[in-house]
């Protein structure tokens, strides 16, 4: 089966993933429409709500449930009323930034929720705090899908 991106994500102005501007091709694998695997329900949280939109999407035609947030407090509060398989996290957001909303989820929770974080600026220091709090994968933006279901596959699909 072929997927294709929704409309209103090809054009978004940032283009802050590499799929956003054009189709994504993937295989999706059925089972006479039924599963024995549990779905996987993934909290992203980025300040841009194209973006969150369009991964939300994307990420629900390959099988996932996501939920949105804003920004880290936003998160924060979503975490402490839900269970998450993964956490998928910009880190420049207003209010609270991806790496602080992280290092407050880990003090408070036993790092039983992995996270990735695809964010516009990597730097030195921020790979190595997300290193050292447990972030699994931490990515440049724009990311492709392909890249980003690669790790999402390596991290909660094992």
């Amino acid at each position: 089966m072929c997927i294709h991106m929704p409309n209103f994500c090809r054009h978004h102005p940032l283009a802050a993933w590499e799929g956003i501007a054009y189709a994504i091709q993937t295989q999706v694998h059925e089972q006479d429409g039924l599963s024995d695997t549990p779905v996987k329900h993934i909290l992203l949280v980025d300040d841009d709500a194209m973006v969150r939109s369009c991964v939300r999407e994307f990420l629900e035609l390959q099988g996932y449930q996501c939920t949105e947030a804003q920004n880290g407090a936003i998160a924060l509060e979503t975490l402490a009323h839900h269970s998450y398989s993964l956490i998928i996290t910009d880190n420049q957001m207003p209010v609270m930034e991806g790496i602080a909303f992280l290092e407050a989820h880990y003090d408070n929770e036993e790092r039983s929720t992995p996270a990735i974080m695809v964010t516009g600026n990597v730097t030195p220091t921020l790979l190595a705090r997300a290193t050292q709090i447990g972030v699994t994968s931490v990515f440049e933006k724009p990311c492709s899908f392909d890249t980003l279901l690669e790790a999402i596959a390596t991290t909660i699909e094992v």
